[in-house]
């Protein structure tokens, strides 16, 4: 079976049905030019959207997350719930046991020759949308140990499948019914991120992120976007509802929604290196309408160690030291740069190179433009770090300083000098930082090339393999 390994921007098409108690429900697909020469298989998308919101109000939103390669299923679901007040509330209303519901008739859907997505659904694989109320539902639904009365399902008992393995919601936090209580979120590892809108005058965005702090296990991440509103992933405004306005065009709140939730899930539903990269590093520096905060793991304590080129074992390391050999059992050299790789200060930059500037940082690794440790200075044309160790090593992560030009690249080798990793480094811009997340294992070299100017920030070892837990 193929594999989708880039992202995708696919054309999309949808089609109504129904599902489970005569519910209906819109499936937004991609549309493959040769279904069965592509041979792909997407996964499962269910979209459970805000409370009294019906499913053509997100048509925008789903058909842009489905254009990454998934199959969207927004489904309507009438029911009666009992509010805190004792007052009975009828309407469209998510709930817990939608999951399960979804993927039976997905099945279906997958099996049944006459159905449009016919043979293209990954049944094994579901990543969980939401809104608002829908979002809380879907916050629900990752945790099998608890379950607030407005998501329960009244006719059996909620148990989550193995099918799910990631959520990302939007507006949506996780309280008790009664207290408004922010309630700790166990995700049983599941990865799990919110999306908040800055204006959101429904569900304030401190109120999701109480919630986001309240996720208890790594991989999570809490999105910011700037200007958005409650209703900004829907195709419309709600100015009934919301008393916020947006400042940020609708057309482009909803696609960068989409897009942040699309990515989330790409990235831990395909495996997808470089939309983790987005989601975790990259992406906020990459869009101007969003800030991330993001939390991955932790090593095993005491099985990661940091070349952070402040020191070598036991030897301080000073701006305009050549490395070669001081740290025991690993080889540097630059073999396209006679002048080797040297230590630069960066937060007193010297060379009039102020594209380097980062107090935060410290030491920082560059190939050297001349070889004078009196006045260091990276070289603009770029070049080859060659790092050698006796020893395999695993990987976990590379870290860079100042980017800005597209091509450079990581590539990591076996003992037998074979490749068996090559990962893009993205470019951002001036005194940007990033962190290259790799998680890669049994590393006999590593050389990291540059096109242009650029610094090594550190490289983390692990004992352990480190891998996003997707």
């Amino acid at each position: 079976m193929a594999t989708i390994t880039q992202f995708s921007d696919y054309e999309v098409d949808s089609y109504t049905t129904m599902i489970a108690a005569e519910d209906p429900v819109d499936i937004y697909f991609p549309v493959l030019p040769d279904p069965v020469e592509d041979s792909l298989e997407f996964p499962i998308a269910l979209m459970l959207q805000g409370a009294f919101l019906d499913k053509a109000e997100y048509s925008n939103y789903a058909s842009t997350v489905a254009s990454y390669g998934f199959v969207v299923v927004v489904p309507n679901n009438e029911r009666t719930i009992v509010a805190p007040t004792g007052d009975s509330l009828s309407g469209l209303l998510a709930e817990q046991q939608q999951v399960n519901e979804t993927l039976t008739q997905m099945l279906l859907e997958d099996t049944d020759s006459s159905s449009p997505v016919f043979e293209i659904i990954d049944t094994d694989k579901m990543g969980l949308l939401g809104h608002s109320f829908g979002g809380a539902a879907g916050l629900s639904a990752i945790q099998e140990d608890i379950c607030l009365l407005e998501f329960c399902s009244e006719d059996e008992d909620y148990v989550r499948p193995p099918e799910l393995m990631a959520g990302i919601f939007y507006a949506a936090s996780f309280r008790d019914t009664f207290t408004e209580e922010a309630l700790p979120v166990n995700n049983d590892d599941i990865p799990t991120g919110l999306i908040v809108g800055e204006l959101d005058g429904v569900v304030p965005s401190i109120l999701s992120e109480e919630s986001y702090d309240l996720i208890l296990n790594p991989p999570k991440a809490l999105i910011t976007v700037e200007g958005a509103n409650h209703y900004s992933i829907t195709n419309e405004d709600n100015p009934l509802r919301e008393p916020s306005r947006s400042t940020l065009d609708q057309a482009i709140a909803t696609e960068t929604i989409a897009r942040w939730s699309a990515l989330f899930l790409r990235a831990h539903l395909f495996e997808d290196e470089a939309a983790f990269e987005y989601v975790y590093s990259t992406g906020d520096s990459l869009d101007q309408n969003v800030t991330v905060i993001s939390q991955l793991p932790d090593v095993n304590p005491g099985s990661i160690s940091v070349i952070d080129f402040e020191m070598a074992d036991d030897l301080v390391l000073t701006a305009g030291t050549i490395i070669t050999d001081q740290f025991e059992g690993l080889e540097v050299s630059t073999p396209d740069n006679p002048y080797g790789a040297m230590i630069f200060d960066s937060a007193e930059p010297t060379g009039g190179d102020n594209d380097l500037l980062a107090p935060e940082l410290g030491n920082v690794l560059i190939i050297s433009e001349d070889g004078d440790s009196n006045d260091p200075d990276d070289n603009a044309r770029g070049g080859t770090l060659r790092f050698e160790w006796d020893e395999l090593v695993n990987v976990a992560s590379v870290g860079f300083l100042d980017i800005e030009e597209s091509g450079s690249s990581i590539q990591l080798f076996d003992e037998n000098n074979h490749l068996i990793e090559a990962v893009d480094i993205p470019s951002l811009a001036d005194n940007s930082i990033q962190e290259i997340i790799l998680g890669v294992s049994e590393i006999a070299r590593m050389d990291v090339t540059f096109v242009g100017s650029g610094a090594l920030t550190d490289i983390a070892l692990t004992t352990d393999v480190v891998v996003s837990t997707v």
